[in-house]
């Protein structure tokens, strides 16, 4: 038996013991706590895509030289209600592009 099959054999047996926050992470924990909020009708799932995309792209904006240099968009005034128009603005990417 090859040492990696050893230690996936031997992480199998702790996955169910140890908690589920230690395997997967914090976006696990959050991913749990929305598909609650969610079943209890307590969430706007389509608000929580537009906010998370919304920061997605102030991030993308703020952080990578690229979008900063070719893409002048205020950051400030992205907000979820027109995240979606402003992803529409980015042109897809090649390869050749960023290289």
């Amino acid at each position: 038996m090859s040492y990696l099959n050893c230690l996936r054999d031997h992480a199998r047996r702790y996955v169910d013991v140890l908690p589920r926050s230690l395997i997967f992470g914090e976006r696990y924990l959050q991913y749990v706590r929305l598909c609650r909020r969610w079943e209890d009708g307590c969430v706007d799932v389509e608000l929580y895509q537009r906010r998370a995309l919304a920061s997605l792209l102030k991030h993308a904006l703020r952080t990578v030289p690229f979008y900063r240099e070719n893409y002048l968009i205020n950051v400030h005034r992205i907000t979820p209600e027109n995240a979606v128009e402003v992803l529409h603005r980015f042109e897809p990417l090649r390869k050749s592009t960023v290289m």
